[in-house]
């Protein structure tokens, strides 16, 4: 009577368990799994197995991605494997650039899918073209001015701002990518260089006629500090000499995620606000000029008000349209980041949770 009791008790028991398990979400799971890779992350946050530097008294720590990028990035994992299943040689092994994060943050992750845990964690360069670098002219402000001396330049070569699929844009694509199976000897970089090929349609199908391609660059952290910037390519992606050739092999025939949070195109997330954000400190520093320059050339109160339409003009046409064609082009839909998941179950059992 006992055994039969204890019986019950147990399968009883059992039963809770796995109701228990059920009830919990999908996105429970990736945040719990985001805490576990967390703590693996703080334990050993020392990627450069001290064969860069030593010291770090200049810029941030390593940093783990945000809870939200994490598990849309894991989301888009699950799509492409789903999608693509023979595509990859390699699919433990998924590397993925935030290009949300300042480019003096190290923003490049590989994470080792069996283990459950970032193995590097390192800066990624962006596309020249990329970068945020408006300039505005005396002439702009007043057509009777002839000079086309500058009265504001604002540059800032850090925030990956623009993103293209287009040949000579020296822009930086967005997408899920197939990282080549092995590298190659680049005549015209005179380095190694490790192909990717787009899988994202429009968004990044041009990336191997483009040249795009995964390769190391001068990138130390005291020159990073002393210059608060990194150096920019043509829209490849550059990492430390330092990582040559353990990236290349761990990211070899896998997926790579070409990431920014203003994929997610709703326009009522904390992307969007941090853009309105910029935007309106741009707008209230040239609106500081305007005065200033009125003053000092004695502009009349209706040549002031002409003055400020047309800085809100140039503004308009120099900045925040070109941001709204990034969110036109973000807008043609990835077919991975963003998508409804195939099967939760079964990405649930890939990802080990």
């Amino acid at each position: 009577m006992l055994n039969l009791i204890s019986m019950i008790l147990v399968l009883g028991s059992m039963g809770m368990s796995e109701a228990a398990n059920a009830s919990v979400s999908f996105d429970q799971k990736l945040e719990g799994l985001y805490a576990e890779v967390a703590t693996r992350f703080s334990e050993n946050a020392d990627f450069e197995n001290k064969k860069l530097w030593l010291s770090r008294k200049h810029l941030p720590e390593y940093q783990m991605p945000s809870t939200q990028t994490f598990k849309t990035v894991m989301k888009a994992y699950c799509n492409a494997m789903f999608a693509q299943p023979t595509t990859f040689t390699c699919p433990d092994r998924y590397t993925f650039v935030d290009y949300s994060q300042n480019a003096t943050i190290r923003r490049l992750y590989v994470y080792d899918l069996k283990n459950k845990n970032f193995i590097y964690n390192t800066w990624g360069s962006h596309g020249e073209g990329s970068v945020v670098d408006l300039e505005l002219k005396l002439k702009d402000l007043d057509p009777r001015e002839k000079s086309s001396k500058k009265v504001l330049h604002y540059h800032d070569e850090n925030t990956t701002a623009f993103f293209s699929n287009i040949h000579e844009s020296f822009q930086s694509s967005v997408g899920m990518v197939r990282v080549a199976d092995s590298p190659y000897y680049s005549q015209l970089m005179k380095k190694l260089g490790q192909r990717m090929f787009g899988l994202d349609g429009e968004l990044n199908d041009q990336l191997e006629s483009r040249g795009v391609v995964l390769h190391r660059g001068d990138i130390r952290e005291r020159k990073v500090a002393r210059k608060c910037e990194l150096e920019t390519s043509e829209g490849c992606v550059m990492f430390p000499n330092a990582f040559e050739q353990e990236l290349f092999s761990e990211s070899e025939g896998g997926p790579l995620l070409l990431y920014h949070d203003r994929m997610e195109t709703t326009r009522n997330n904390e992307a969007h606000e941090k853009q309105l954000q910029f935007e309106k400190e741009i707008s209230s520093l040239l609106e500081q000029k305007i005065v200033l320059l009125a003053l000092q050339y004695r502009w009349s109160t209706d040549e002031l008000a002409q003055a400020q339409e047309r800085g809100r003009s140039w503004l308009k046409k120099s900045l925040s349209d070109k941001i709204e064609g990034t969110y036109r082009y973000f807008q043609t839909a990835s077919r991975f980041v963003n998508q409804p998941l195939l099967s939760e179950d079964d990405c649930a059992a890939r990802l080990g949770i």
